[in-house]
């Protein structure tokens, strides 16, 4: 009955077949969202939540083989005789150190995990266990601490430096208070109305550094559970729990600070990145959508997903740049909105948090080619730079030229290399299809030399205000760097992740609404050419009715004439005279054929006209007959769901402001070189090496571990830290933050 289990294959094959139980369940977790004993117990496993981040840590770094079980079933002493030295050696040093402690620096040194209440029990056995009750004041002993993700420390450096998190946290305070004061019962429930300044700002900060941690989500508090450098970074100590993250980003959406946050904020990068708004390059600004597709069952708005090409439901996040590529302020939106429509008020929301009128010139894509918001922006007193769409022209020859006009090279250097052109200023007149109303543009044709291809450069710049069109095309194809460095974003600070489905039914449906307008409005325009077409064939018929007359008449008139001469002929006995009589009948014979060619000819046109009419009709009606069942199919009444975009709204706004701050630091204490890098290869070189930290009554002193193999990172730690230290940087609490490299 025992032979099967002493069969060391019967234990490899049942451990494999766990662990592949496993692998499903951790599959569930991360790919579903399934609580994690839910998601263990679907494959008849149990398995606490503490353990699960160490077992999905191991199947990260091992794969499959990280989740085998490789006890053979014997008691394993964990603490062997040099753990056991060491601990002794390091309490007796440092005597304030607790079981959970050792336990860090025993993986750290051993690489090897121990239970904590081994530790615990051991310390007990030596007597060398903290004793209970309230221990006695005295000055804290610094100790240092292994910590992973040491280098994100630059990071919070750079944050301190720029006043971000005090922004944020003042932002939060100044809503809870007022709520307070209005006594808004509906938001009395919430812990941050109550809550203090340090434990906001460190849960601010716990969600800013979570791209650090590669967290792109707050379920990741859970599943991917932040290391300990999280809680060391943000100055709690251990990290938060992924409830209480969660409770507290659902609080602080409900303050309604989205858009102010952001106009605050906008504000601080102002300062800090010292824009004054005094040249013309300085009051240039740079204007980008992004889609964010979202993953919901529910109904809610779409929108064209150009990297995908596909309509998709999705969310709008617009960022508008500064002249520099730096990203100032976001702007969230429903997925079907549209960049016509959303420009300006983006760009008055800058110009509100700044308390007056920066923006004059706005550079944009061609989806935001409009006469309506080009007029808009000329009443305003802006200037804008854009992009004529391909179907807009289709050679030379539909652009106005000056006499005696050429073309011009011109090299413009982009962040990929060099663009070569030949450019030639013109104008063009764009018609409004609806309105039928004009507006005049300046036009400057760009031959791309190496593609072939020619974009068409649009503005309101007019010459008198810059002659040289070599200037506007550097200006539009800047955005083209702009652009790059948004991208850039994406990778590194998850901008393409959801952070929150919730929605609510809206009373109209303005997507069906909305769908249903343009079919009422293509059937009206199909019926006014099928009236048009029916009073073309009445017209035609009306002309047959009195060409026929006329061709009777005139028919008549010959008939006559002929029945006289041919009377004539008969009674003339002149051959001369008679042979002359022949000669003129036969001319009326001609002209007779002749007009009666002439008006069946006329008519049978005028009759193929009518024919074409009528098959025009008829497929007219077939059209109308399908524009019709597609709108019978659609249901006005068919719920459509509005997402609260505040919490992702938040979200956005820690995001770039973690950029924001990787640029600062990039700007202030790195090498020329390293200024245009990512912020995924900067985080993978520098903010993701682990290190130790030691905390003292007036410092924190974070020590990052030497790059044994790559002395290029090396190099650029040391120097990266020595111009950090040069900036005297001190936390909240007065202690200065220094950094170097063991």
């Amino acid at each position: 009955m025992g032979g099967k289990s002493k069969n060391p294959e019967f234990f490899s094959q049942e451990k494999l077949k766990k662990a592949k139980l496993k692998e499903k369940a951790i599959n569930l977790i991360e790919k579903k969202g399934i609580e994690v004993e839910k998601a263990f117990k679907t494959f008849g496993l149990e398995i606490s939540p503490f353990t699960y981040p160490r077992i999905y840590r191991r199947y990260k770094e091992k794969g499959l083989e990280g989740l085998i079980d490789k006890r053979d079933g014997k008691r394993i002493e964990k603490l062997t005789a040099s753990i056991k030295s060491y601990i002794i050696s390091e309490k007796n040093e440092h005597e304030k150190l607790t079981a959970s402690k050792i336990r860090e620096m025993v993986l750290e040194r051993f690489n090897l995990e121990v239970h904590v209440s081994s530790v615990s029990n051991f310390l007990k056995e030596k007597g060398l266990n903290n004793p209970k009750g309230r221990p006695r004041k005295k000055i804290k002993e610094a100790i240092e601490i292994p910590i992973d993700h040491a280098g994100g420390f630059l990071i919070k450096g750079a944050l301190i430096s720029m006043g971000l998190v005090k922004v944020i946290v003042d932002k939060i305070k100044k809503r809870a208070n007022k709520i307070r004061e209005n006594g808004e019962n509906n938001l009395k429930w919430m812990g941050v109305l109550f809550a203090g300044r340090k434990a906001i700002s460190r849960k601010i900060e716990s969600l800013l550094y979570m791209p650090i941690f590669q967290m792109e989500r707050i379920w990741h508090f859970k599943t991917v559970y932040p290391r300990d450098g999280l809680g060391a970074l943000s100055g709690t100590g251990l990290p938060y729990k992924y409830h209480t993250m969660d409770k507290f980003l659902r609080e602080i959406s409900l303050l309604d600070i989205d858009k102010q946050l952001s106009r605050d904020l906008a504000r601080a990068y102002i300062e800090v990145f010292g824009l004054k708004f005094e040249t013309q390059e300085e009051q240039t600004f740079y204007i980008d959508c992004h889609k964010k597709v979202v993953w919901t069952k529910k109904n809610i708005p779409k929108g064209l997903h150009a990297t995908r090409n596909k309509i998709l439901k999705c969310l709008d996040v617009y960022f508008i740049h500064d002249c520099n590529g730096v990203p100032i302020l976001p702007w969230s939106r429903p997925g079907d909105s549209h960049l016509v429509n959303e420009l300006l008020p983006i760009v008055t929301e800058l110009e509100k948090a700044v308390g007056k009128d920066i923006v004059k010139l706005a550079i944009f894509d061609r989806e935001g080619v409009s006469l309506a918001l080009f007029r808009e922006i000329t009443k305003r007193g802006k200037r804008f730079i854009t992009i004529l769409k391909d179907n807009q022209y289709n050679s030379e020859e539909d652009f106005t030229f000056e006499k005696n006009s050429v073309w011009e090279s011109v090299t413009i250097k982009t962040a990929k290399g060099q663009k070569r052109y030949k450019i030639k200023d013109g104008t063009k007149v764009l018609v409004d299809r609806e309105s039928g109303r004009e507006y005049k543009v300046r036009a400057i044709l760009a031959k791309d030399l190496t593609t072939g291809q020619m974009p068409v450069f649009i503005t309101n710049i007019m010459k008198s205000e810059e002659p040289n069109a070599k200037q506007i095309v550097r200006k539009y194809i800047k955005r083209w760097d702009q652009e790059n460095s948004f991208k850039q974003m994406k990778p590194g600070l998850y901008l393409d992740t959801n952070h929150g489905t919730k929605s609510v039914v809206l009373k109209e449906n303005r997507v069906i609404k909305r769908k249903i307008e343009k079919l009422e409005g293509e059937i009206t325009a199909k019926n006014k050419m099928i009236i048009s077409a029916k009073a073309f064939i009445n017209k035609r018929l009306d002309s047959i009715r009195k060409k026929k007359g006329i061709m009777r008449n005139k028919l008549q008139q010959t008939k006559k004439r002929l029945k006289l001469i041919n009377a004539k002929i008969l009674k003339e006995s002149n051959l001369n005279r008679k042979e002359k009589l022949l000669i003129k009948q036969q001319e009326i014979y001609l002209k007779e054929s002749e007009a009666r060619n002439y008006y069946e000819s006329v008519l049978n046109k005028w009759e193929s006209d009518i024919e074409k009419k009528r098959i025009y009709i008829d497929k007219k009606r077939d059209e109308i007959k399908e524009l019709k069942n597609k709108r019978k199919k659609l249901n006005p009444r068919e719920p459509l769901y509005e997402m609260h975009t505040r919490k992702d709204h938040i979200m956005t706004n820690l995001e770039v402001a973690l950029n924001n701050a990787d640029l600062f630091l990039k700007n202030n204490f790195f090498p020329l070189e390293y200024k245009n890098s990512d912020f995924k290869t900067i985080r993978d070189i520098l903010y993701k090496q682990d290190g130790f930290i030691k905390e003292s009554k007036d410092e924190i002193l974070v020590s990052l571990k030497h790059y044994r193999q790559e002395p290029e990172h090396q190099m650029l730690a040391e120097y990266v830290v020595e111009k950090f230290n040069e900036a005297n940087i001190f936390t909240d609490e007065g202690k200065r933050l220094i950094m170097n490299v063991v």
